[in-house]
């Protein structure tokens, strides 16, 4: 993926699980899969994917009754709300190519992320 379609820049970096280490990767649940130690781009279309894979639904109740009408889709957290709670994952968003690179927010984690020690294939992007 070239810089201009990228949305965010998506860091791994977890000291207790070897670097570049293909055996023990990081699955982020409606991203893909990733390396320790390695910065991946995401573009808006894994993005929007990473959000819609999240939406969960919402029971909606008539007030005065109290009777079930149904269910709404609540959107999931974007990638950069979701990676303040994601361990060892660091999200930042990209500036518009026009402008130098960097970044203009970003999101460190501070729970916990999935390892998988599984041979995914991986690309640079992660995979699905």
């Amino acid at each position: 993926m070239s810089g201009d379609d990228a949305v965010y820049e998506l860091t791994i970096d977890l000291p207790s699980i070897p670097k570049g280490n293909e055996d023990h990767q990081i699955q982020i649940p409606g991203l893909g899969t990733f390396e320790n130690g390695r910065t991946y781009e995401v573009s808006k279309e894994q993005a929007e994917a990473f959000r819609a894979y999240h939406t969960v639904q919402e029971s909606v109740v008539d007030e005065d009754t109290g009777a079930y009408l149904g269910s709404d889709a609540k959107p999931g957290p974007t990638l950069l709300e979701a990676a303040k709670s994601m361990y060892g994952v660091t999200v930042e968003t990209v500036k518009p190519h026009s402008s130098s690179s960097s970044s203009s927010t970003t999101a460190s984690a501070s729970a916990s992320a999935s390892t998988s020690t599984s041979d995914a294939q991986k690309n640079e992007g992660g995979d699905s």
